[in-house]
């Protein structure tokens, strides 16, 4: 959402005075508006506007109020902008969700299929679309390790010496043969 600028027309020769097509409130008012709204978001409409009635008139709320009044118009704004205001705090902010701050979580270190592996799952994957085309990928996924339990025993092998902190769970193993299979039997599946 643009919150601290004016849209505007690019400015062209003929046009000395670019027109605005929308008027936004500055970053501090936004953010009060913001803080009412959500302070009041289970109110009904009438409460809601008894609320915002005395909102407006308080101390500190006035001089901010007063300010946002005088830049709007001055950039050109016709219409009631304390009508504009409510409208905003009533209808947009009020169900705006709060922004949540992401936590930042370190990603697992991604380690890919060997190629033996690979090579493989596509070789079972191509046999059992031509022998069954209908078949269903967890079908498919079970002849996978009943044919090819050396291919599957490696792989663990593989996994556990080149995973970092050599704790690796054995449903994670499974799970993760399972979707690379899964997922090379739909890339198959698709491109047939």
């Amino acid at each position: 959402m643009v919150t601290d600028c004016l849209l505007v027309k690019p400015e062209s020769p003929q046009n000395k005075n670019p027109k605005t097509f929308r008027f936004v409130f500055s970053k501090e008012f936004m953010d009060v508006l913001h803080d009412f709204s959500k302070v009041h978001q289970l109110d009904d409409r009438k409460v809601f506007t008894e609320s915002w009635n005395s909102w407006i008139e308080e101390s500190e709320i006035k001089p901010m109020i007063e300010n946002e009044v005088s830049i709007i118009s001055q950039n050109g704004f016709k219409g009631d902008i304390m009508d504009k205001m409510f409208k905003s705090a009533r209808y947009y902010f009020r169900k705006k969700p709060i922004e949540k701050e992401q936590k930042e979580t370190e990603r697992k270190e991604y380690i890919g299929g060997s190629p033996k592996l690979l090579e493989s799952m596509d070789t079972h994957i191509k046999e059992e679309l031509i022998k069954t085309p209908n078949i269903s990928p967890a079908n498919s996924y079970t002849n996978y390790c009943i044919n090819n339990q050396e291919y599957i025993m490696d792989e663990i092998l593989l996994f556990k010496s080149r995973s970092i902190d050599n704790i690796v769970d054995a449903d994670e193993m499974k799970l993760k043969l399972k979707k690379t299979y899964k997922n090379r039997f739909y890339n198959q599946k698709v491109k047939k």
